[in-house]
């Protein structure tokens, strides 16, 4: 009787994982039939070798084969190498560690009530200003007194975010880097000399009235996508039948306990942001470099930021255009304005 019922027990674990196979392989194990499709449709179909293969290999082996030609073969992997290496280094990790201790800062002022309380004292200025809540003000000094990617870490911080409506959340993007670097320019520019404290502060006042316009603008382009979900908050509104406005959600343990796992989790997104940023800053910017950067005078070593100034070489020819409209003396202005 025991052998039977385990005979018996087999062939139903044997007949369920078919089963199971069959709807993985079909999709419908992790989407419902409506999902299934949905995403079917939203497959895009094209010849395993068309056209667009063949355009695309003669552009990618113009472009290295012509840096190749000027650089040689062996030195322009090297540079590259070498380029995107120093990038890691000296870029994306000061970047990473910005973004760490701006993450520990936002998880802090979420946790001990600071978000909700400046959230409450500047909404009267950012609703009609900006048409963002009160709390985005932090995000923006939090750019103000570092860098734009400072912004970031408050943008993946579900305490802070929860004060915001799905529409309004991608326009973080435009606050934060209306205002980033902006006391490092500010004091190095009042550094000069008592002729630019006048300057500098006409550049904050523009950076506030640009920083105006751009959040407006992004906002009525986000309200469009979003539709009718526009005005959904990002997180759920309520916690126990009341309002995120009057009740904010905690960690568990004393005070110790909650700060020390705040900074740490805060820090964490930090460590993730700079991780994900790590594929965009090096290839782009290795590639701009190397258009940017011309031959050294003792000639191509395979050196980190040596190329074949392209990019000034086209600024020199488009001078007559970018001068009048952006104020460009420099031809190397173009690189800059690529690597941005």
């Amino acid at each position: 009787m025991y052998k039977l019922n385990c005979i018996i027990t087999v062939k139903e674990i044997e007949v369920e994982n078919k089963i199971l196979e069959q709807k993985i392989m079909k999709g419908r194990f992790f989407m419902s039939e409506e999902a299934t499709k949905k995403h079917k449709k939203n497959v895009v179909v094209k010849k395993a070798v068309s056209l667009e293969t063949f355009v695309f290999l003669a552009i990618f082996f113009s472009i290295f084969g012509l840096m190749a030609r000027k650089m040689g073969t062996p030195l322009m992997f090297k540079t590259m190498m070498a380029t995107a290496h120093d990038l890691l280094l000296n870029t994306v990790f000061f970047i990473m560690a910005m973004a760490v201790i701006a993450g520990a800062m936002s998880a802090l002022l979420s946790e001990f009530g600071a978000i909700a309380l400046i959230n409450k004292i500047f909404a009267p200025l950012m609703k009609p200003l900006w048409g963002m809540p009160g709390a985005s003000v932090t995000g923006a000094v939090a750019t103000y007194l570092s860098d734009n990617p400072a912004i970031i870490p408050f943008s993946k911080d579900k305490r802070f975010i929860a004060f915001f409506k799905k529409y309004q959340v991608p326009a973080l993007c435009n606050l934060g880097t209306a205002f980033g670097m902006g006391l490092i320019v500010t004091m190095f520019m009042m550094g000069q000399g008592a002729g630019f404290v006048k300057a500098a502060i006409i550049g904050n006042v523009g950076a506030i009235i640009g920083s105006i316009i751009s959040v407006r603008l992004m906002l009525r382009q986000t309200k469009k996508f979003y539709g009718d979900e526009a005005e959904d908050p990002v997180v759920d509104a309520e916690v126990e039948g009341q309002s995120l406005d009057k009740v904010r959600i905690v960690r568990d343990g004393n005070l110790f306990q909650r700060t020390l796992d705040t900074i740490l989790e805060g820090g964490k997104v930090g460590v993730e942001m700079g991780m994900a940023i790590i594929p965009g800053v090096l290839i782009v910017c290795t590639f701009v470099m190397m258009l940017t950067f011309k031959m050294p005078a003792g000639g191509y070593t395979g050196a980190a930021y040596e190329g074949v100034g392209f990019l000034p070489w086209l600024g020199e020819k488009l001078k007559f255009i970018l001068e009048p409209l952006f104020g460009f003396h420099s031809a190397e202005a173009i690189a800059s304005q690529s690597q941005r």
